[in-house]
């Protein structure tokens, strides 16, 4: 078990065992399970389903100020590996791309054009061709005052002129921001006002995530080739507040990033919010899985496909390779995994004592003598 800090609040890690799942989820009724009664404590078993979701709206945002042509050739020339899903799915989707530029508010937010698209849906003929075509006009020549949250709010004040068709209501919005550099908008808007239009985007806070691929915190990173990118508290902030993935822009393969953020972007979700606060060191979390598309075998415990928490007593440690990491958000009060993004189906199951019926531990102690 690893262990951050978030202020005065821990943000808990804690690894699990990986398997395959799909999207929307639901949380059942929580089951309470029988504990000592002694203790006075009550455990509670969420359990999250990923079911399908049929319409998605995906905007990406990409930096294109002079340094950045390194990683807008990563998305370009891996970006199969994001479109995937939506290719071999029935899903309706839509694709669209902004840059961080927004020094001239005529075209701050607009909506990149190619071959006569606004966007790219499931009716775009070389639909991947389209898009990677888009990402190559944004070019290196942008602004050096990278304006992500900016960005995203002039798109949204376009929605009925030059962006008009992209956004459906009653469909899932995903964004994703490119950077090597901090956020810039200051106060227009500022980070929390960001967040806060994010999170009432939909009236269902898991129908929104905003992921990121930036400079990691503390202290940004550098390629293997030696180019430096800055950390971008903002961005990650907003990505750990509003839900998503952030990964290290500095990583030298982007096929698992583009991965993971297009699983994520068609439904797969990876947070799950628990049905009450829990006592964080004893949350316990698997993984219940269908049987896989490729024909291999899940583990199998008492004839039933599952990955477990390493070292649970529940099943057997799960075995190696299969085991994910996730973390406890106490302020969302949820967990996030955070390397696995499971495929549809899978049952994601959540125990944990809760932490207002917990009763505190006191050390031994002497009265002091009169």
């Amino acid at each position: 078990m690893m262990r951050t800090m978030w202020g005065a609040l821990a943000l808990m890690g804690l690894g699990a065992c990986a398997g395959p799942y799909d999207d929307l989820g639901f949380i059942d009724d929580p089951v309470p399970i029988p504990n000592d009664p002694d203790l006075g404590t009550r455990e509670v078993h969420d359990l999250v389903v990923q079911l399908d979701e049929p319409k998605v709206d995906i905007l990406w945002i990409v930096d294109n100020s002079g340094s950045m042509q390194p990683y807008q050739d990563q998305i370009a020339n891996n970006f199969d590996a994001f479109l995937r899903y939506f290719l071999e799915s029935g899903m309706d989707w839509h694709l669209g791309l902004v840059s961080t530029d927004t020094d001239d508010e005529a075209s701050s937010g607009v909506l990149y054009q190619s071959e006569g698209h606004r966007f790219v849906s499931r009716e775009t003929v070389g639909a991947e061709d389209v898009f990677v075509s888009m990402v190559q006009q944004l070019g290196t020549v942008g602004s050096g005052t990278e304006r992500g949250f900016r960005a995203v709010d002039r798109f949204f004040e376009k929605l009925n002129t030059a962006n008009r068709g992209f956004f459906r209501e009653e469909a899932a919005f995903h964004a994703i921001v490119v950077s090597d550099e901090t956020e810039q908008s200051g106060n227009d808007p500022s980070q929390p006002e960001f967040i806060e239009m994010m999170r009432n985007l939909k009236a269902d806070p898991d129908m929104v995530t905003f992921s990121s691929i930036v400079g990691p915190n503390p202290s940004g990173c550098t390629t293997e080739t030696g180019a430096p990118a800055m950390a971008a508290p903002r961005y990650i902030s907003a990505t750990e507040q509003i839900g998503g993935m952030h990964h290290s822009i500095c990583e030298e393969d982007w096929v698992p990033i583009l991965r993971e953020l297009g699983l994520q972007a068609a439904g797969m979700r990876v947070e799950y919010f628990l049905s009450e606060a829990p006592d964080p060191a004893s949350l316990q979390v698997w993984a219940v899985v269908p049987p896989l598309d490729d024909g291999g075998e899940p583990y199998v415990y008492d004839g039933i496909p599952v990955h477990v928490a390493e070292g649970q007593d529940r099943f057997e440690a799960c075995p190696a390779g299969t085991c994910f990491t996730y973390e406890y958000n106490p302020v969302r009060n949820s967990i996030t995994l955070m390397d696995y993004v499971p495929p549809a189906l899978t049952e994601m199951h959540m125990t944990y004592e809760v932490l207002s019926e917990k009763e505190p531990e006191f050390e031994d102690f002497e009265a002091p003598s009169p």
